[in-house]
């Protein structure tokens, strides 16, 4: 499978262009919904686009996903924003907005994961881990790689699977393994080269570059740096590899001081043009050490050189910032020097002020930027740390569904449902059995056997609504449609008078009053929604809901007592026996069943308490 290139993408972004002009330019009626359809193809195209183009030209990259940004925001287009949130939130790696980064992302993951989107998930993921190796949090760093790999290997993603090894290579190096870390990177190389992934390899080729020149490995060090060069392409980041592959050739004198000519004429021509001082900067400075090998005719153009690079005022603000302070120390060191052999002791002695005044102020730099660093991971952590809190808290309270919606809109929109199935349970003589108990007791022997009813709940597919004192209130068929909603309420309903009356027989045993339940099941239509701003509460309204409360006040100790509605969708995979028209509070005169037992031939066992792998399979989500 072959890599998306650059020139694809534009070619795909261009054709829905053509077809959007088209649309534009057609007579007759518009159909609105086939056009904002377009309108997301095209702004998926141009995300994919720009998050293409991040590492070989990042200026691009924020101006076409800014326009996504605010595209998506006019059509209301979730993805979009959220794909617009990572590619920024990377751009923003590479200056001084960590914690805007960290922000982007981590809203972009979030959305993502609501969207079940586990490929855009994993990009935030791989972004994460680069944010905390700028901030040199290693654990979080690894924690993040390690997650985005998992990810990415369970999606068949091989591009995904490279770039979560070159970030575990990275974390390994900064940890001084540089084993691991050349194992990663080689796990790395492979995914690229099976996907045909040319900037991904050249990146790899080198880092192992790298590696190679600190072990002395210095032919392979620059074949490396060869190859590098070969798979950048007319890639603005190919200057930097001749950059390095000259400074190889220059350091260790590997090679001819043509070849390093070569490389340094190489970058020049590449960074043309190009707003990258850094660069440029170490291109004079390279230039300049090439000269003082050529022989005592260049020593003077070598000094200008390096006289003209300190002196340049577009690369003092990066001298500053430290980002290239070797190239500044190095050129000073040069001058310095090339002073003392002449005897000119007072001028070399002003260069090493400058060099240990501007190593002091890096030095502080550093400090600060390190402190600056750890306060900003703290911050990142805190607010990663409570996202994951407040993820989960909203599980325990909501359905998924509904959080994803929270999380998408802010707001989750009333939902008519045509047929679901409610579930109410009450304790019988709760108010009695209460005036006798001590407080603590009461609440542990409540919070026992609720608990033992939202894992009953869970595990039958029925969503918990709330509990009202002794009062336990659940769905089957909310938030989620299922065809089988009462075949799973009425089968949960058996099970919690089975837990109520083994609970009751311990207490007995104990010499303590029994406990006993009693259980309503109706179904119908119903409206579901959340209610509240602080406090969310998912809930449900309608007749059905009335009609299931009255089935509870209207039922029997240790029975499951149901309407007309659910009985006829019980059948025929339950017994049920009909209790005849009963007077309902508010309903009048309605008939009632009790639920016996499941059917013989959906049981597994003789009771009718354990269903059989046929009614199960009829339980399942997807039946």
């Amino acid at each position: 499978m072959s890599e998306p290139t650059i020139a694809n993408l534009e070619a795909r972004l261009a054709a829905i262009d053509a077809r959007l002009t088209a649309r534009a330019t057609e007579g007759g009626a518009r159909d609105e919904q086939a056009e904002r359809a377009l309108q997301r193809e095209r702004l998926d195209a141009a995300l994919s686009l720009a998050w293409e183009l991040g590492m070989s030209d990042p200026a691009r990259c924020r101006a076409l996903s800014l326009a996504a940004q605010s595209r998506a925001e006019a059509l209301g287009y979730d993805r979009g924003r959220a794909l617009a949130g990572r590619n920024l939130g990377y751009l923003n790696l590479f200056g001084d907005g960590l914690e805007q980064a960290f922000q982007d992302v981590l809203a972009a993951r979030d959305m993502l994961a609501a969207l079940e989107d586990p490929r855009g998930v994993a990009d935030c993921e791989d972004v994460l881990a680069n944010i905390f190796l700028r901030l040199d949090a290693l654990d979080r760093a690894l924690e993040h790689s390690a997650r985005c790999l998992e990810l990415n290997e369970r999606l068949g993603n091989q591009r995904g699977v490279g770039w979560a090894h070159h970030n575990l290579g990275l974390v390994h190096q900064r940890m001084g393994d540089g084993a691991a870390a050349e194992q990663e990177y080689k796990q790395a190389a492979a995914c690229f080269q099976a996907i045909g992934h040319d900037h991904g390899l050249a990146r790899i080729e080198g880092l192992l570059a790298h590696t190679l020149v600190e072990r002395g490995e210095l032919a392979a060090a620059a074949q490396a740096h060869a190859r590098a060069i070969r798979l950048w392409g007319d890639n603005r980041l190919a200057g930097y590899s001749h950059i390095s592959a000259a400074r190889l050739h220059l350091d260790h004198g590997h090679g001819e001081l043509t070849t390093a000519r070569e490389h340094i004429a190489r970058a020049r021509e590449i960074g043309e043009g190009l707003d990258v001082p850094d660069m440029h900067a170490a291109i004079e400075l390279l230039h300049a050490r090439a000269l003082l090998r050529e022989g005592p005719e260049a020593q003077a153009e070598a000094e200008r050189v390096l006289v003209a690079l300190l002196e340049n005022e577009a690369y003092q603000t990066v001298f500053a910032r430290g980002g290239v302070f070797t190239t500044e120390r190095e050129a000073l060191e040069l001058l310095a020097e090339r002073c003392e052999r002449r005897g000119e002791f007072e001028r070399a002695l002003r260069f090493l002020r400058r060099r240990v005044e501007r190593e002091r102020a890096t030095v502080d730099a550093d400090s600060r930027a390190r402190a600056r660093n750890m306060q900003i991971s703290m911050g990142v952590a805190a607010a990663e740390r409570e996202a994951q809190v407040v993820e989960r808290l909203l599980l325990n309270t909501l359905p998924r569904p509904i959080v994803r919606e929270l999380r998408l809109r802010g707001r989750v929109a009333p939902v008519h449902h045509a047929h679901a199935t409610v579930l109410f349970t009450d304790f019988v003589g709760f108010t009695r059995i209460a005036a006798a108990l001590e407080p603590a007791a009461l609440v542990d022997e409540l919070d026992r056997l609720f608990t033992d009813f939202d894992a009953i709940a869970q595990r039958r597919g029925l969503e918990k609504l709330k509990t009202i004192g002794d009062a336990y209130m659940a769905a089957a068929g909310v938030p989620t449609p299922r065809p089988y909603h009462a075949l799973a309420g009425a089968l949960a309903a058996l099970e919690m008078c089975e837990v109520v009356r083994a609970r009751a027989r311990e207490r007995e045993a104990q010499g303590l009053e029994p406990w006993g339940v009693r259980v309503g099941l109706s179904s119908g239509p119903l409206v579901a929604g959340v209610i509240g701003r602080d406090k969310f509460a998912y809930d449900v309204w309608g007749d059905t809901v009335n009609t299931a409360a009255r089935m509870e006040s209207s039922g029997a100790p240790g029975r499951v007592n149901v309407s007309r509605a659910t009985r006829a969708l019980l059948d025929p995979c339950f017994v049920c026996t009909h209790r005849g028209r009963l007077a309902a509070k508010s309903k009048g005169l309605v008939d009632m069943y009790f639920v016996e037992r499941i059917a013989p031939e959906y049981a597994e066992d003789a009771d009718g308490r354990v269903p059989n792998a046929r009614l199960l399979a009829m339980l399942e989500p997807s039946s």
